[in-house]
């Protein structure tokens, strides 16, 4: 398997760059998806262009995407290899009472994959 892989990185208004990154495992709970398809939507255009101030370059983009799970890290007993997935890019924490009662859309410490947390180049 490959130690390396290319992604696409926001690098300044209208600017895309493409570069090697570091292949790392995934963590305790992660998964590693390698993706088959991913869509452009009009938040990484806005972004882009500087329209919205949500977000920071260098970021890699990407937060609607399908693939196939690659590798799982310690604890993932709900996925294996081989696995196709969709991905919902919203991340809560988990613990707090808005994602325990399914509402991590209203988690303080709520983000998206993409836009707060770096996008389908993530090199970690």
């Amino acid at each position: 398997m490959d130690s390396y892989k290319k992604i696409w990185e926001w690098t300044g208004y209208n600017e895309l760059a493409s570069r090697l990154v570091e292949r790392n495992a995934p963590g305790p709970g992660e998964v590693e998806v390698r993706v088959q398809a991913i869509g452009i939507c009009g938040t990484d255009l806005h972004i882009m262009s500087g329209r919205v101030r949500f977000a920071e370059q260098p970021l890699p983009l990407g937060h609607e995407l399908a693939g196939v799970v690659e590798r799982v890290g310690e604890g993932v007993s709900q996925w294996k290899a081989g696995d196709r997935v969709c991905m919902d890019p919203l991340i809560g924490c988990g613990g707090c009472p808005a994602c325990l009662t399914g509402n991590k859309h209203r988690c303080p410490a709520a983000g998206e994959i993409g836009l707060q947390f770096p996008g389908v180049g993530n090199s970690s």
